[in-house]
C-alpha cells in the first residue's frame, strides 16, 4: 500500500443520520448523493446508505452516510 492509498483511507468517514419519522433524514441523504430534492415521501425500511465525495481546499474526503428508519 503506497502513501496515496493511506491518505484516501484516512479521509473516509461514516455518518449516521438518526431522528424521528418524517423529519427529512432521507431527504438529506438523497440531496447530498443525487444533487436534487424528491418531494415525495418514501419511508425508509430498515437502513439505507450512500457515499458522498467532497473536496475542502486541497484535501479530498468521502462520507459513507447511513440513513436509519425513524421508529
Amino acid at each position: 500500500m503506497d502513501n496515496s492509498e493511506k491518505e484516501v483511507r484516512a479521509r473516509a468517514f461514516k455518518v449516521i443520520i438518526v431522528g424521528p419519522q418524517a423529519v427529512g433524514k432521507s431527504s438529506i441523504l438523497f440531496r447530498l448523493s443525487e444533487g436534487s430534492f424528491n418531494a415525495a415521501y418514501l419511508s425508509t425500511v430498515g437502513i439505507d446508505f450512500k457515499t458522498y465525495a467532497a473536496k475542502v481546499g486541497e484535501k479530498s474526503f468521502s462520507l459513507q452516510i447511513w440513513d436509519t428508519a425513524g421508529q
